[in-house]
Order: structure tokens, then sequence, then C-alpha cells
């Protein structure tokens, strides 16, 4: 086995012998997370100011 393999079959960053690779690949799936996090309050969000819209009026108490 060579000094440049890693150590384990499997060939994903998570578990890689370098510390970069292993350090990109946590922050990758923090800023997939955060985003994903991110898109699902955004959509509630829009859903609860449509459902405000329509109670209330855009224009409020006339």
């Amino acid at each position: 086995m060579s000094s440049d393999s890693d150590t384990y079959s499997y060939q994903g960053w998570l578990i890689s012998d370098h510390f970069w690779k292993r350090a990109l690949a946590v922050l990758a799936y923090s800023i997939i997370g955060q985003l994903m996090l991110a898109v699902i309050v955004g959509v509630v969000v829009v859903i609860f100011t449509v459902i405000t819209v329509f109670v209330f009026g855009m224009a409020g108490p006339v």
C-alpha cells in the first residue's frame, strides 16, 4: 500500500486521511444543511404571509 492512498476502501471525503479533505467535507455538509433549513423556513414564512394577507387583507381595516 502506498503512502498516498487512504486507509479505508471507501473513498469518501469525510473519512479521508487528509485533514483538508475532511475539513472541506464538513464545511460542505454544513452549508448544504443550512441552505435546506433556510429554504424550509422561507417556504413556511411565505405560506404564513399569504394566509395573513388573505385573512386581514392588503390594506388592513378601513
